[in-house]
């Protein structure tokens, strides 16, 4: 005896009506496929949710790192800007260099600077941002050591030159400091807008 055949919503035609193992069958297949194109779409998502996560955690990390080189390079735009405003009056200049004879603050802002060179700095504008106030902050500091050593070397009469020179020298490293420090800032907003 022949085995029943059942058909596909009641449609008789040959294509559509098998026995119940023939349907069991098809079944089978069909649910294996799906079955593993569930699995590589399950794990196609958990790859791209660690790889996102894995990219928020860097902007996060660069952008705490971008905070703190811009926190730093504050610091050292106000020891520019003292260097700068003591620098107007050749008494008040041989006062501020010889109190930052005594202090050490250029020196700790120098040392963190170049420690700071070897951050993962994401994009090549803050890159460039922060090489030119890594230089400007060292010409700066190389401009106050050397009117330290010559401060003992230097005439009345040189010094009111020596003076107004340091002070145009302070204020083009200040100003390109200040703008060294707004492309850190846009930086920061825009490393923040990807966290």
């Amino acid at each position: 005896m022949a085995e029943p055949q059942f058909c596909l919503l009641t449609i008789d035609h040959w294509s559509t009506c098998m026995t119940k193992s023939e349907w069991s069958g098809w079944m089978q297949a069909i649910g294996s496929v799906f079955a593993i194109v569930a699995g590589v779409l399950g794990i196609w998502y958990q790859l791209r949710e660690q790889q996102r996560n894995f990219h928020r955690q860097q902007a996060a990390q660069s952008l705490g790192q971008v905070i703190e080189l811009r926190d730093l390079l504050l610091v050292c735009s106000q020891l520019l800007q003292e260097a700068n405003d003591s620098a107007r009056t050749p008494s008040g200049y041989q006062l501020y260099l010889t109190e930052a004879y005594r202090s050490n603050r250029w020196t700790q802002a120098v040392e963190l600077m170049r420690e700071a060179k070897t951050y993962p700095i994401p994009g090549a504008d803050l890159k460039v941002a922060f090489r030119v106030a890594i230089e400007q902050v060292e010409c700066a500091f190389g401009l106050r050591n050397r009117t330290l050593l010559s401060l003992t070397t230097i005439g009345p009469e040189d010094w009111d030159a020596r003076t107004s020179d340091d002070a145009v020298r302070y204020a083009a490293a200040l100003k390109v400091l200040t703008d060294s420090i707004k492309d850190l800032e846009a930086g920061v907003d825009r490393l923040q807008a990807r966290c």
